[in-house]
Protein backbone atom coordinates (compact mmCIF):
# COMPACT_ATOMS: atom_id res chain seq x y z
CA UNK A 1 0.00 0.00 0.00
CA UNK A 2 2.79 2.41 0.85
CA UNK A 3 4.56 1.75 -2.44
CA UNK A 4 1.35 2.44 -4.36
CA UNK A 5 0.77 5.68 -2.47
CA UNK A 6 4.37 6.79 -2.99
CA UNK A 7 4.23 5.89 -6.67
CA UNK A 8 0.89 7.69 -7.05
CA UNK A 9 2.33 10.75 -5.35
CA UNK A 10 5.32 10.65 -7.70
CA UNK A 11 3.03 10.40 -10.73
CA UNK A 12 1.09 13.45 -9.52
CA UNK A 13 4.31 15.43 -8.98
CA UNK A 14 5.52 14.49 -12.47
CA UNK A 15 2.18 15.54 -13.93
CA UNK A 16 2.23 18.89 -12.10
CA UNK A 17 5.75 19.54 -13.37
CA UNK A 18 4.48 19.32 -16.96
CA UNK A 19 1.91 22.07 -16.37
CA UNK A 20 2.43 25.79 -16.73
CA UNK A 21 2.48 27.58 -13.33
CA UNK A 22 -1.04 28.95 -13.81
CA UNK A 23 -2.43 25.51 -14.71
CA UNK A 24 -0.61 23.85 -11.82
CA UNK A 25 -1.99 26.48 -9.42
CA UNK A 26 -5.47 25.92 -10.86
CA UNK A 27 -5.06 22.16 -10.41
CA UNK A 28 -3.86 22.54 -6.84
CA UNK A 29 -6.86 24.72 -6.05
CA UNK A 30 -8.77 21.55 -6.84
CA UNK A 31 -11.06 23.23 -9.33
CA UNK A 32 -12.64 25.23 -6.56
CA UNK A 33 -15.83 25.99 -8.48
CA UNK A 34 -17.23 23.01 -6.65
CA UNK A 35 -18.55 24.73 -3.52
CA UNK A 36 -21.44 23.92 -1.24
CA UNK A 37 -24.58 26.00 -1.63
CA UNK A 38 -26.33 27.27 1.48
CA UNK A 39 -29.87 26.15 2.12
CA UNK A 40 -31.97 29.11 3.21
CA UNK A 41 -35.32 29.56 4.98
CA UNK A 42 -36.96 30.88 1.82
CA UNK A 43 -36.08 27.81 -0.27
CA UNK A 44 -38.93 25.62 -1.45
CA UNK A 45 -38.81 21.93 -0.50
CA UNK A 46 -37.56 21.17 -4.04
CA UNK A 47 -34.82 23.82 -3.83
CA UNK A 48 -33.72 22.45 -0.47
CA UNK A 49 -33.44 18.93 -1.87
CA UNK A 50 -31.60 20.12 -5.00
CA UNK A 51 -29.11 22.01 -2.84
CA UNK A 52 -28.72 19.13 -0.41
CA UNK A 53 -28.05 16.75 -3.32
CA UNK A 54 -25.54 19.21 -4.82
CA UNK A 55 -23.68 19.56 -1.54
CA UNK A 56 -23.54 15.78 -1.11
CA UNK A 57 -22.21 15.42 -4.67
CA UNK A 58 -19.48 17.97 -3.95
CA UNK A 59 -18.53 16.12 -0.79
CA UNK A 60 -18.44 12.81 -2.65
CA UNK A 61 -16.27 14.27 -5.43
CA UNK A 62 -13.75 15.77 -3.02
CA UNK A 63 -13.54 12.53 -1.02
CA UNK A 64 -13.25 10.37 -4.14
CA UNK A 65 -10.49 12.56 -5.59
CA UNK A 66 -8.50 12.47 -2.35
CA UNK A 67 -8.78 8.69 -2.20
CA UNK A 68 -7.87 8.31 -5.89
CA UNK A 69 -4.87 10.62 -5.62
CA UNK A 70 -3.73 8.54 -2.66
CA UNK A 71 -4.13 5.30 -4.59
CA UNK A 72 -7.04 4.04 -2.46
CA UNK A 73 -9.94 4.44 -4.91
CA UNK A 74 -10.64 3.79 -8.55
CA UNK A 75 -10.86 6.44 -11.25
CA UNK A 76 -14.44 5.32 -11.93
CA UNK A 77 -15.38 6.63 -8.48
CA UNK A 78 -14.04 10.09 -9.36
CA UNK A 79 -15.73 10.08 -12.77
CA UNK A 80 -19.08 9.01 -11.33
CA UNK A 81 -18.90 11.69 -8.63
CA UNK A 82 -17.93 14.31 -11.21
CA UNK A 83 -20.98 13.36 -13.29
CA UNK A 84 -23.20 13.75 -10.23
CA UNK A 85 -21.75 17.21 -9.55
CA UNK A 86 -22.44 18.19 -13.16
CA UNK A 87 -26.02 16.91 -12.98
CA UNK A 88 -26.74 18.58 -9.64
CA UNK A 89 -25.32 21.94 -10.80
CA UNK A 90 -27.33 21.83 -14.03
CA UNK A 91 -30.51 21.10 -12.07
CA UNK A 92 -29.91 24.23 -9.98
CA UNK A 93 -29.44 26.45 -13.04
CA UNK A 94 -32.09 27.78 -15.38
CA UNK A 95 -30.24 30.00 -17.84
CA UNK A 96 -28.24 28.80 -20.84
CA UNK A 97 -25.14 30.94 -20.15
CA UNK A 98 -24.73 29.52 -16.65
CA UNK A 99 -25.24 25.97 -17.92
CA UNK A 100 -22.49 26.53 -20.48
CA UNK A 101 -20.14 27.69 -17.71
CA UNK A 102 -21.02 24.61 -15.68
CA UNK A 103 -20.19 22.40 -18.66
CA UNK A 104 -16.91 24.28 -19.21
CA UNK A 105 -15.84 23.59 -15.61
CA UNK A 106 -16.81 19.95 -16.06
CA UNK A 107 -14.61 19.76 -19.18
CA UNK A 108 -11.72 21.25 -17.17
CA UNK A 109 -12.21 18.61 -14.45
CA UNK A 110 -12.33 15.86 -17.07
CA UNK A 111 -9.13 17.07 -18.75
CA UNK A 112 -7.27 17.16 -15.44
CA UNK A 113 -8.56 13.68 -14.62
CA UNK A 114 -7.42 12.39 -18.00
CA UNK A 115 -3.94 13.92 -17.60
CA UNK A 116 -3.62 12.47 -14.11
CA UNK A 117 -4.67 9.02 -15.36
CA UNK A 118 -2.10 9.32 -18.15
CA UNK A 119 0.61 10.21 -15.62
CA UNK A 120 -0.38 7.24 -13.49
CA UNK A 121 -0.18 4.93 -16.53
CA UNK A 122 3.30 6.28 -17.29
CA UNK A 123 4.22 5.75 -13.64
CA UNK A 124 3.06 2.15 -13.83
CA UNK A 125 0.29 2.49 -11.25
CA UNK A 126 -2.72 2.63 -13.56
CA UNK A 127 -3.93 0.54 -16.50
CA UNK A 128 -4.53 1.57 -20.09
CA UNK A 129 -8.19 0.64 -19.58
CA UNK A 130 -8.45 3.25 -16.86
CA UNK A 131 -6.83 5.84 -19.10
CA UNK A 132 -9.34 4.92 -21.83
CA UNK A 133 -12.14 5.46 -19.32
CA UNK A 134 -10.73 8.90 -18.50
CA UNK A 135 -10.57 9.73 -22.21
CA UNK A 136 -14.20 8.68 -22.64
CA UNK A 137 -15.14 10.88 -19.69
CA UNK A 138 -13.38 13.88 -21.26
CA UNK A 139 -15.08 13.21 -24.61
CA UNK A 140 -18.48 12.97 -22.90
CA UNK A 141 -17.78 16.28 -21.14
CA UNK A 142 -16.82 18.01 -24.37
CA UNK A 143 -19.89 16.58 -26.14
CA UNK A 144 -22.08 17.91 -23.33
CA UNK A 145 -20.49 21.35 -23.68
CA UNK A 146 -21.04 21.42 -27.44
CA UNK A 147 -24.65 20.38 -26.98
CA UNK A 148 -25.18 23.08 -24.32
CA UNK A 149 -23.73 25.68 -26.67
CA UNK A 150 -26.07 24.59 -29.44
CA UNK A 151 -29.18 25.30 -27.35
CA UNK A 152 -30.86 28.46 -28.58
CA UNK A 153 -31.29 31.20 -26.03
CA UNK A 154 -34.94 32.11 -25.37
Amino acid sequence: MRLTSATTYLAIVIYLATLSPSHAHHYLEDLSEAKAIAITKGDTPLQKLLKERHNAAIQELESSKALYYGGRAMLADVIDASQRVLHSKLELSSDVATKIKIHEKHVERAKVTEKLAEAKVKGGVETLATFARATQHRCDAEIGLLRAKSVKKP
